[in-house]
């Protein structure tokens, strides 16, 4: 019972070294069929060496049924590799249910018979568990891709994404995810501005993300995007980042932005009544002269009169605002809203 399984030079030390790297020896010695154990293997059981000798009998006791192996024939079990590397459950005298891995090679003779196989087990139940449980994370993730279409990603606190392989395969990008570059840079520049202002209402109330956008696809056109995210905290509070899913955009019909040589009077006098500013007050606001705002509402050509640098002023001030001036796929222009007029404008 004490003497050590193998001569590693420095037999006192194998106790040390097996608590060190949490793992236990064994030797079956095939020509007496007789099985020495370790105090580590004893320890990884959850037997006391010194209350019970190892058997196979004994070992079997501690292997779950449904993983129990055939030992009529030992010398078969030995020599077909079945104990070469096994993992199994064992059922330790508690009741507790623990995952082992154990790994074992085959020794010969001088005159090439086998004559022992010595080996080691270590108990694997946390990595079993970590594993089991990455799978099943990865199998939901699946089973959301396929049943939403959408695609899942995670960022870091402050909003960059830090593992995502899907999105980077639905835009155009050529370098691979976790590098310094911003998927901003593949969003459409007009919308980029929303989707800080998104990001940034995000981080700030430390809530969910909720953002549709423009990104460029691999095929040079631009596509709709919506996406989605909530924050994630760990067990003490902390915060993580977001966990989000993106995609296509459920709109009735796609959309563009308006140029500022396309939007009709008719809807920059919509636009202004939504934002209830008096002609004179939204020009104040904008930058402009009042009759510039006047000319462009008006219905007759004194609108075409108004130039494209004064059109662009307006449609930026009314983009910060969240009114956005759009177009559906037949060509009838619309007003879309991002931002209720009372709510404040974020300008950091």
């Amino acid at each position: 019972m004490d003497e050590p399984i193998v001569d590693f030079g420095l037999p006192e030390h194998i106790d040390y070294l097996e608590q060190q790297l949490d793992i236990g020896l064994w030797v079956w010695r095939l020509t007496e069929d007789r099985l020495v154990w370790s105090a580590g293997l004893f320890r990884i059981l959850g037997l006391s060496p010194n209350s019970v000798a190892p058997s196979f009998e004994l070992y079997r006791s501690v292997v779950h049924p449904h993983d129990q192996l055939d030992f009529s024939d030992k010398l078969a079990v030995a020599t077909t590799g079945r104990l070469a590397h096994r993992r199994f459950r064992i059922i330790r005298p508690t009741g507790e249910l623990r995952w082992i891995e154990s790994h074992g090679q085959l020794l010969y003779g001088n005159d090439g018979q086998a004559t022992q196989m010595i080996g080691f087990a270590r108990d694997i139940t946390d990595i079993k568990a970590h594993i089991d449980t990455s799978a099943a994370h990865q199998s939901v993730m699946r089973a959301i891709r396929e049943l939403t279409g959408a695609r899942i990603w995670r960022t870091a606190e402050d909003g960059t994404v830090v593992a995502d392989a899907i999105w980077w395969q639905m835009v155009d990008r050529s370098h691979a995810p976790g590098h310094s570059g911003s998927p901003l840079e593949d969003i459409h520049p007009e919308d980029v501005s929303v989707e800080r202002e998104a990001w940034a209402e995000a981080r700030k109330t430390k809530g969910v993300y909720r953002s549709t956008f423009r990104v460029k696809q691999p095929n040079g056109s631009y596509g709709h995007i919506s996406s989605v995210a909530v924050p994630v905290t760990s067990d003490t509070g902390e915060a993580l980042g977001w966990m989000g899913v993106s995609k296509a955009a459920d709109l009735p019909a796609p959309i563009r932005y308006l140029e500022a040589d396309e939007v009709p009077p008719a809807l920059f006098r919509a636009a202004r009544g939504y934002l209830d500013l008096p002609g004179e007050a939204f020009a104040a606001e904008v930058g402009v002269s009042y009759s510039t705002i006047r000319r462009l509402e008006s219905a007759d050509t004194g609108a075409s009169k108004v130039g494209l640098v004064a059109r662009q002023q307006v449609l930026d001030f009314l983009a910060q605002r969240g009114v956005r001036l759009t177009s559906d796929i037949s060509g009838i222009p619309q007003m879309s809203i991002t931002r209720r007029p009372e709510e404040p404008i974020d300008t950091a």
